[in-house]
């Protein structure tokens, strides 16, 4: 069988399809002489059509796709693995190569969502009846893995915030669902497919006029701890609002800005988004809205410095590159020992397999979950789901990242087995006392 590289299939594809349209225009024109237009218009409208064939092709091989992505999640592991090799920081990468994997990413984050867009409730204003000039913008992750070299001083850094994730949509919402500002969550509703809506949640920040329409900013919900802030944006609007009047206020805490007033500037590096989004903080002088902190240099040192203090860890970015490109988290981590007591059924393409490990420790004689644990391989996976008794009590170290007031440990992650301990010798105190350990950077 031919081998053929992301080029040459693009390559091949574009004069198929080329040929295709071609032939259909011939017969279109054939079939309907007396339909509007002429000769050249006819072939103006098809050279508009091979212009956006030949435009997808091109951001096909950016992203070593043969097809288009149909899913977000297929779209952000082709862009992860495209800047594997893009990346300036890579031998072969440059900053133009960077540059079109992100000008790929964005061109088929819009026909996905043009696809999956779900319709939404009726217009009651003639404002809503318009067609949204704001596209649903999918909040960006961290997706690559952590630089090589941390001294480079094209690297930045931030407080990573054990908060909520919001979009804030300045001067329109989307969906069309109210007039004037909106917050969505990146979760994904299960019952509408639609971000969630918490805009009434916070209307000391959203319920402002700012002049600032067409802008979307992405950032940190936050108030204290993760603890403190979750069960008000998890709450209706008017309990929401009842308990900040008893704790306080959440601020949010803007990190990037994928747009400016209408204008998408997600391929501008963030050296330029980030001057754009401190004037935009500036305008809109909310004492509730603003600029996440950041700083370069030492990035080992900052890291300890605020783990030591309690904090989760540090967000590392590079200056040169475009929205969500080359994010990285620096997370604390601490490896725990437990023993597994149950599993859960896998969700998706894990279906009929397993999806976690139930984990727990001795808690004053006796069994205590403490979470759900995933992170292991294929194989791992298939041979738990044919041997559950054989893994059953088995002892495991597992990556966390801290405990809760419940006891529940927060983001548990399976790390190995360790034949070399017992049931017996997994407690909590002694989970407890390891995750007072100095907290890891990396995990080993």
């Amino acid at each position: 069988m031919e081998r053929l590289t992301p080029e040459e299939r693009s390559s091949r594809e574009r004069a198929r399809r080329k040929k295709s349209v071609e032939r259909l225009f011939n017969s279109y024109k054939r079939d309907h002489p007396i339909e509007k237009g002429g000769p050249e218009q006819w072939k103006k409208a098809a050279e508009a059509l091979l212009s956006i064939i030949g435009k997808e092709s091109d951001h096909l091989a950016a992203l070593g796709l043969q097809s288009r992505p149909k899913t977000m999640g297929d779209l952000k592991h082709a862009r992860r693995e495209a800047m594997k090799k893009s990346h300036p920081d890579k031998a072969g990468g440059s900053e133009e190569l960077a540059k079109k994997v992100n000008e790929a990413y964005s061109f088929f984050e819009k026909k996905i969502g043009e696809a999956t867009q779900q319709p939404g409730p009726k217009a009651t204003t003639e404002a809503q009846r318009k067609p949204s000039e704001i596209p649903i913008v999918n909040p960006a992750e961290c997706s690559a893995s952590l630089p090589d070299d941390l001294n480079n001083s094209n690297l930045v850094t931030e407080t990573k915030m054990d908060g909520s994730r919001y979009a804030l949509y300045l001067g329109k919402d989307p969906y069309g669902r109210q007039s004037k500002n909106a917050l969505l969550s990146r979760r994904l509703s299960s019952v509408d497919g639609k971000h969630v809506d918490r805009t009434g949640n916070v209307p000391h920040i959203t319920d402002q006029e700012y002049g600032l329409d067409g802008t979307i900013l992405d950032g940190e919900i936050f108030l204290k701890d993760f603890e403190t802030t979750q069960p008000i944006m998890g709450s209706d609007c008017d309990t929401a609002v009842e308990k900040q009047k008893i704790v306080g206020f959440l601020d949010y805490y803007v990190f990037d800005i994928p747009f400016y007033c209408g204008q998408d500037i997600r391929q501008k590096p963030l050296s330029e988004r980030r001057k754009i989004l401190e004037e935009v903080v500036g305008k809109m002088a909310n004492k509730h809205v603003k600029l996440m902190p950041r700083w370069t240099g030492d990035i080992k040192g900052s890291f300890e410095k605020i783990t030591a203090a309690g904090g989760e860890g540090l967000i590392i970015k590079d200056q040169r590159l475009g929205y969500g490109i080359g994010w990285a988290k620096m997370k604390k981590s601490y490896d725990v020992s437990c023993f597994i007591t149950g599993f859960k059924p896998g969700k998706g393409k894990y279906a009929g397999s397993i999806g976690s490990i139930e984990v727990s420790v001795n808690n004053n004689g006796q069994e205590f979950a403490v979470g759900f644990a995933s992170g292991f391989d294929d194989a791992l996976r298939d041979d738990m789901a044919k041997n559950p008794g054989k893994y059953m009590y088995a002892v495991v170290d597992v990556f966390a990242q801290e405990i809760g007031k419940n006891g529940r440990l927060r983001h548990p992650t399976f790390h190995r087995f360790r034949k070399d301990m017992s049931v017996e010798n997994c407690t909590m105190i002694k989970l407890r006392k390891d995750l007072k350990a100095k907290a890891k950077s990396r995990r080993e």
